[in-house]
């Protein structure tokens, strides 16, 4: 591995504290995300891990479910299956030939 990024994609940018980011890593926090939570994601990356997603909207006890807010957008399906944050940024990174953990 030859390069981490640590993304804080959500809300008031306030969940990471960045002092507490490993110092090799690259830390990379703002508002706007051309690209959902997976902002800066290419061609170059091996590997995503994705940690501390929402419910998609309507999962029935779900942390905060929710499917986008800010673009009004609550039921996404890719190829017929429904999804939510953790989807849609899945899709992404597949786009990207990315694997994930």
């Amino acid at each position: 591995m030859d390069k981490v990024l640590v993304t804080e994609a959500h809300g008031n940018m306030r969940n990471l504290i960045p002092e507490s980011v490993d110092r090799r890593a690259t830390f990379l926090s703002r508002a706007h995300k051309p690209q959902n939570n997976v902002v800066g994601m290419n061609s170059s990356f091996k590997a995503a891990m994705f940690v501390g997603y929402h419910s998609r909207a309507g999962t029935v006890r779900g942390v905060m479910a929710h499917t986008h807010r800010s673009s009004t957008v609550y039921s996404l399906r890719f190829n017929g299956v429904e999804v939510g944050e953790i989807g849609t940024d899945a899709a992404i990174a597949g786009y990207y030939g990315c694997q994930l953990f």
